[in-house]
């Protein structure tokens, strides 16, 4: 699997996303402030279920990566000791990138304790 695609180290993103633009001549369209308002609802909560998608996501991948691959695990503990790392060297910079992975992963696994909690709760397991 390909990281990101990166360009003179900065990440290839669209200032703009094609459905935010979508989105903002949506809402030019609508006339009432009420009805913009529930557009506006309904965009937020798609991205949150898709940030709870990824989270989800992120929290899965770290999981089987635990699993699976005993130097990624050693390394975590090194990373997870690490504090104040410069991005100077490519090294650091990797190291950056895994402790942002690991903390996408923990709110993942935060959320699912979060949510399956009162399920479990209530259906009485």
């Amino acid at each position: 699997m390909e990281p990101l695609t990166q360009r003179n180290d900065t990440l290839d993103i669209d200032p703009v996303p094609e459905n935010i633009q979508a989105f903002r001549a949506s809402l030019k369209a609508i006339d009432d402030d009420a009805n913009k308002l529930k557009a506006c609802v309904a965009m937020r909560d798609e991205l949150l279920e898709q940030q709870t998608g990824l989270e989800w996501l992120f929290a899965c991948a770290e999981g089987v990566i635990v699993a699976e691959c005993l130097h990624y695990r050693e390394k975590r503990r090194v990373w997870s000791r690490k504090r104040d790392v410069n991005a100077d060297t490519q090294a650091e910079v990797d190291v950056k990138q895994w402790e942002r992975f690991i903390n996408i992963a923990k709110s993942g696994i935060k959320m699912k304790e979060e949510c399956l909690a009162p399920l479990t709760k209530t259906s009485g397991y």
